[in-house]
């Protein structure tokens, strides 16, 4: 279990250190590259689809983040990939 819950609520409680954001986000581009390398789309990234959990050594919390809902991920072979899907509000 990720227990520091959704991304998305602690962006909106401004309490993640600059530091981690960064180092959230190439977690992030790290597993969305994994994804793509198995030939894997998500379809629905967004901060509610992507958890944190810390574990604390010597003082420092360390954050790993976990990519979720795959509900509409699909292969690149699949030929709905081209059908519009995920949250509107993500998709620019």
């Amino acid at each position: 279990l990720c227990n520091m819950g959704k991304l998305t609520n602690w962006l909106e409680d401004g309490m993640l250190q600059y530091q981690e954001k960064l180092q959230i986000a190439f977690a992030v581009l790290q597993g969305v590259k994994k994804l793509h390398d198995n030939r894997i789309l998500h379809r629905d990234l967004k901060p509610d689809n992507m958890y944190l959990h810390a574990t604390f050594q010597n003082g420092e919390r360390t954050i790993r983040t976990v990519l979720a809902d795959f509900g509409y991920s699909c292969g690149y072979h699949v030929e709905d990939r081209k059908l519009l899907v995920g949250s509107p509000l993500y998709m620019h």
